[in-house]
């Protein structure tokens, strides 16, 4: 990091702040008495990437990294830095970004209404999600778990609990247990 600074070059800053980042976040998923702290290390480290990417006018590689941060954000239920965090990839992501990563943005979106009990916008942004991801090809249907998870939590506080009942079989099926674990006993 010392020669990167020294030498002025951002944009590989960024990448080893990320890179430290993925690794604050592994420790997370592998210590569970400290994830917390681990999380809000990686929070920290991709707001520094994210921050050094902006300040290189690089809106490509922001778009490339900030949905981790969003992925992070979920974990530390930090649901109103999430919301602010999507209103700024929304737009990079519908210029530089891929199918996958709008998906996770409408999706991220979903979640943070789904946690403030609106229940219908969760349920139409998780529906937005469920659509752009549907026409992606040859995705892996784990993908589709977390979305429709959100979208049978949303129809159950709709009142439409044999939705709510068929989209958790789906989701069921469509997960992999050894993908995501937790995301898997929630469904269950």
């Amino acid at each position: 990091m010392n020669f990167w600074r020294q030498n002025n070059v951002l944009e590989r800053q960024g990448i080893l702040l990320v890179n430290i980042a993925l690794a604050d976040e592994r420790q997370a998923e592998k210590n569970q008495v400290d994830k917390i702290k681990y999380w809000q290390e990686a929070r920290n480290y991709l707001q520094q990437a994210i921050g050094i990417f902006e300040q290189a006018q690089r809106s490509d590689l922001v778009a490339k990294h900030i949905t981790k941060l969003g992925e992070v954000l979920r974990h530390l239920q930090a649901w109103p830095e999430l919301q602010s965090l999507v209103e700024k990839s929304l737009p990079l992501h519908q210029n530089y970004g891929t199918p996958l990563q709008l998906a996770k943005d409408y999706g991220f979106l979903a979640e943070v209404a789904l946690e403030q009990l609106r229940w219908e916008e969760a349920n139409q942004l998780a529906r937005q999600t469920l659509q752009i991801l549907a026409d992606i090809p040859n995705l892996q249907s784990n993908e589709f778990g977390l979305y429709r998870f959100i979208l049978a939590k949303s129809e159950q506080g709709l009142g439409q609990v044999q939705a709510a009942i068929s989209n958790l079989e789906t989701a069921k099926v469509e997960s992999n247990h050894q993908y995501n674990p937790q995301l898997y006993i929630s469904i269950l």
